[in-house]
């Protein structure tokens, strides 16, 4: 018996078994209307949490937990996060041949993974999150019992370890036109992520405190509606003057635009870090991400406390730092000097400030500071 709603041409309309019996889900247009094999699928999984039973104990079905799963992330995650869920989860559903949850078995995660192994492991780790986080939450609402998959195991995360040196920064701006010359600044200046830049509008901005606000359920305030917290950029005088410009130049929609005047798109940073990476011979994995990390590492590196340089990233702790963003490992030249300071106090000082010399030439320590940035 089939386990999935399937597709009768001659009456243009999905049919599914539901209780041992054909039953008529929807009409369509075609087969490949993306709206009417939504709407079957979601009549399907109703059907089957409505009346699959066995010797009157209801069995958890697969696709009705996945589709109110869905429902209940597009209600309350950010529809980024939705997003993602959704693709994985559909991908899921169409790879297992199973009916009822509890005849998951990590086997079929493995395989489902092998089949897609150009996912790589960053997208192989979001694939068994989606699956996982679907499966607790059913359980959480106790629509099952327990996790099947609970056991499986994801990937090591992969750290983004490229660093953006002083002069490669300086190369970039000057390999990039005005437009994306402020977006290298902004990301350089303010350690923010991405999406805050190509989000950021008059709105998000409060010049009085010289700072960018993001609300809580705005797309670029980390963790959706679940955040606990307003996302807050403290600007420096430098950045507060050129975003009191781009307001006077787009009162309305994002600040950061590119050279025709239009929005950003969200892969439109990560095109043009490749091909300036192409074009500069820039380390392999520079990203827009990495200026991140740089600012987080300079913050460490130059004596800024961890529970600051939380605070100016917009953490709600300190674990994100010190597990992901701090890479003084690279910085070999301030460990050593961290070493003589610690046996030595006066000589760790002096090789300290020569180490600082030596990796940023020809800079203003007071640039480098992420404090006064």
């Amino acid at each position: 018996m089939r386990v999935r709603p399937w597709w009768r041409k001659q009456n243009r309309a999905w049919y599914a078994f539901v209780g041992g019996r054909q039953r008529l889900l929807c009409h369509a247009p075609s087969k490949t209307d993306a709206g009417g094999r939504d709407q079957a699928t979601r009549e399907f999984a109703k059907a089957l949490l409505a009346g699959s039973t066995t010797a009157g104990t209801v069995q958890p079905v697969l696709v009705g937990i996945i589709q109110a799963f869905l429902d209940w992330s597009q209600a309350n995650n950010a529809p980024k996060t939705y997003r993602g869920y959704r693709d994985f989860l559909k991908r899921f559903l169409v790879s297992v041949d199973v009916l009822y949850v509890n005849e998951l078995r990590p086997y079929h995660v493995t395989r489902w993974l092998a089949d897609h192994a150009a996912w790589g492991p960053a997208g192989q780790r979001a694939a068994i999150t989606a699956v996982k986080r679907c499966l607790n939450w059913a359980r959480d609402e106790e629509l099952i019992e327990r996790n099947p998959l609970g056991k499986v195991q994801k990937p090591a995360p992969v750290r983004r370890e490229v660093l953006i040196a002083a002069e490669d920064h300086a190369r970039m701006l000057d390999a990039s036109d005005d437009a994306f010359r402020d977006v290298l600044t902004a990301l350089y200046t303010l350690g923010c992520r991405p999406i805050e830049v190509r989000m950021v509008t008059a709105r998000e901005v409060d010049l009085d405190q010289g700072v960018w606000i993001f609300p809580v359920g705005h797309p670029a305030c980390k963790g959706g509606r679940r955040a606990r917290r307003p996302k807050v950029t403290y600007l420096t005088p430098a950045m507060l003057d050129l975003t009191r410009r781009l307001i006077e130049r787009y009162p309305e929609g994002p600040l950061f635009r590119n050279s025709r005047g239009d929005a950003w798109k969200g892969a439109a940073f990560k095109d043009r870090l490749r091909r300036l990476r192409d074009k500069l011979t820039l380390p392999a994995g520079t990203c827009a991400y990495s200026y991140r990390h740089t600012y987080a590492t300079d913050g460490l590196e130059q004596g800024i406390d961890v529970a600051t340089m939380a605070e100016l990233l917009g953490h709600s702790d300190l674990k994100m730092l010190s597990e992901v963003y701090g890479h003084l490992t690279q910085r070999t030249q301030h460990l050593r000097a961290a070493v003589e300071q610690l046996r030595d106090p006066a000589k760790g000082n002096a090789d300290r400030g020569r180490a600082v010399e030596r990796e940023a030439p020809g800079a203003d320590p007071e640039d480098l500071d992420p404090g006064t940035r």
